[in-house]
């Protein structure tokens, strides 16, 4: 169970997101569980320009204190869907979840081989970008109802 600091934290930083939206960056708390949120991240850059990323974050109990956990879920070719991403982080109180998800939209930018990566090429990469938006309307309809 999570204690009330760990919860106020986690209500804060959601009501703080709605509040101050980030470009290209989106989440939100699973109605039925505070210790996981969906987020989707969207690109400027080739190869993943135009494309559009879902995942889930998993909060531990002594958040902030140890990281959340990663899994991208949308096929990009630069994570396995549904696998965690890279190794635990070390936890810091002053780490959000907002940086987190800024980190992970800029690892997607970087080669570096890592637990979950994959090393699909560019093209490949850019396809997956172009046929992110179908995949999602296909394996996530009930996420658009919370997307503003």
């Amino acid at each position: 169970m999570n204690s009330n600091l760990s919860m106020r934290r986690l209500i804060n930083e959601y009501n703080q997101l709605e509040k101050n939206l980030i470009p290209g960056i989106f989440y939100f708390p699973n109605d039925e569980n505070i210790n996981e949120c969906y987020f989707i991240l969207s690109c400027e850059h080739s190869p993943y320009k135009g494309g559009e990323y879902y995942g889930i974050i998993t909060i531990p109990h002594e958040y902030p204190h140890r990281s959340p956990s990663f899994k991208m879920l949308t096929p990009s070719g630069r994570f396995e869907p549904g696998k965690q991403i890279c190794p635990e982080l070390e936890g810091h109180p002053a780490l959000t979840l907002v940086k987190y998800l800024i980190w992970l939209q800029s690892f997607m930018y970087e080669e570096s081989n890592t637990l979950g990566s994959l090393d699909k090429n560019t093209v490949e990469r850019q396809q997956l970008a172009t046929t992110s938006h179908d995949f999602n309307k296909k394996n996530y309809k009930n996420w658009g109802r919370k997307k503003k």
